[in-house]
């Protein structure tokens, strides 16, 4: 069954071709545009990663060929993993069409939401559940988009009625950078995806980038337990939340043993 919502104020495209249709974050993002409206249809390499957008009544092709873009598309989104010489998007700067990574196009999503961004190098899909979690506990109607699926939500999309747009910021390919929420989450930083990022400075320069991009006055909260986020520089005036074990996180968590 299709739910359809009161789209948010940002103006959506009214044909969306997606390439790599069948990711997590593409196939949730093909999902939140249909309910909003959007005609969408795409494509991916097998057969298998589409098959749940197959049962859902998408129209997905298997494999990538220009004759997969009808001439009815008005934007054209992909994974980050696709290749810039892959045909369709060939195709598609040929004929003079939008094209966007999934992070450029998920940004524009979030325009005119009160976004909230989980980024870090580990628990970005568990942190962003939870606090989907909470907010539908509070009786609050938030979009979410995540990178793995989430029991509450049947899958790793919501759609919702409100104002809140929960969302999973990966920093793969910098890809973060295109996000600009009111509030960002860095669970930790570490050294990761050496084939981005050379060291852990690299990273700490592409994670303060991040943070720096968040929409003023804007708020952002902090793991405190590694060395990698603590140091990461905060722009002055934002409000800082720090979380963890350490002794000078504001919200700390103890281990206590016994009865």
């Amino acid at each position: 069954m299709i739910v359809r919502i009161q789209p948010p104020a940002t103006e959506l495209p009214p044909d969306v071709y997606i390439v790599g249709m069948g990711g997590s974050g593409l196939s949730g993002m093909a999902q939140i545009l249909r309910s909003r409206g959007v005609d969408v249809s795409g494509s991916d390499a097998t057969r298998e990663s589409i098959e749940p957008l197959l049962k859902d009544g998408f129209s997905v092709q298997v494999g990538h060929r220009t004759e997969n873009l009808h001439d009815r598309v008005s934007l054209v989104v992909h994974s980050a993993a696709i290749p810039s010489n892959n045909p369709e998007l060939v195709e598609s700067r040929r004929r003079g069409i939008e094209v966007l990574k999934y992070a450029q196009f998920l940004g524009r999503l979030m325009e005119g939401s009160f976004g909230i961004a989980v980024a870090g190098t580990h628990g970005k899909t568990s942190t962003g559940a939870m606090l989907a979690s909470v907010w539908i506990s509070a009786g609050r109607e938030p979009t979410v988009l995540l990178g793995g699926r989430h029991p509450e939500l049947g899958g790793n999309w919501r759609v919702g009625a409100g104002s809140e747009f929960v969302v999973e910021a990966c920093e793969f390919d910098r890809s973060f950078l295109s996000l600009h929420p009111r509030a960002a989450i860095i669970t930790n930083l570490e050294l990761d995806h050496p084939d981005i990022y050379p060291d852990l400075a690299a990273v700490q320069e592409s994670f303060a980038a991040f943070v720096a991009g968040v929409r003023e006055p804007g708020i952002t909260v902090l793991g405190d337990d590694g060395e990698g986020a603590r140091s990461l520089p905060i722009p002055p005036g934002r409000e800082v939340i720090t979380f963890g074990f350490h002794s000078e996180a504001k919200w700390r968590a103890e281990v206590r043993e016994g009865g």
